[in-house]
């Protein structure tokens, strides 16, 4: 005969076992979920122009926290070109007036509107780009979101043209395309 003690703690061990299983998910869907941001923003530099020459080097800077930035380096370590054999370099920023050298900067959200002044003051042609709610109508370029377990990105061309960078249509039809004038989002 199974001793009711005996039958508690297999209930218990299965119980365990079912909520640590979620959470074992969910933390797989968070690495999984960095590693796609990190892929993204080193893609987002091979289907960009700047104003100007065609860049030999594309740096990207990160400012604030950036849970994906050792993805990153290790992404970029492995592969040091974007497809256009433009050379990438991973900066990391204290403060957001260290902008001035980047063509991609990440922002975390307690640095938005500072970088966001700094950039327009200077007219730089840095392509803004963060997650959290709100980062586009708070003046960033391009916004990582979550939909149905998905990484996603979502783009305002407005801002892209007011700081005189390109995107190539390719790269925008996978994006959710955000009208900041009519604060409207557009599926592709």
């Amino acid at each position: 005969m199974i001793r009711f003690s005996t039958i508690y703690k297999v209930l218990v061990i299965t119980l365990c076992l079912m909520l640590s299983a979620p959470t074992a998910f969910a933390m797989a869907n968070v690495k999984n979920s960095d590693k796609i941001k990190a892929a993204f923003l080193m893609h987002f530099t091979g289907y960009t122009t700047w104003p100007g020459n065609k860049l030999n080097e594309v740096n990207i800077c990160l400012l604030g926290d950036v849970s994906f930035d050792n993805f990153l380096k290790s992404m970029i370590k492995a592969k040091p070109q974007n497809r256009t054999g433009q050379q990438l370099n991973l900066f990391y920023l204290e403060k957001a007036e260290d902008i001035d050298t980047c063509q991609v900067a990440f922002v975390g959200n307690a640095h938005v509107e500072h970088v966001v002044k700094y950039r327009q003051a200077k007219q730089l042609p840095v392509l803004l780009v963060g997650g959290g709610t709100g980062f586009i109508e708070r003046g960033g370029m391009i916004s990582f979101f979550q939909e149905e377990q998905r990484i996603r990105f979502k783009i305002c061309p407005e801002k892209l043209a007011q700081a005189n960078i390109k995107m190539s249509a390719e790269l925008l039809r996978l994006a959710v395309i955000y009208h900041a004038h009519h604060n409207e989002e557009v599926a592709p």
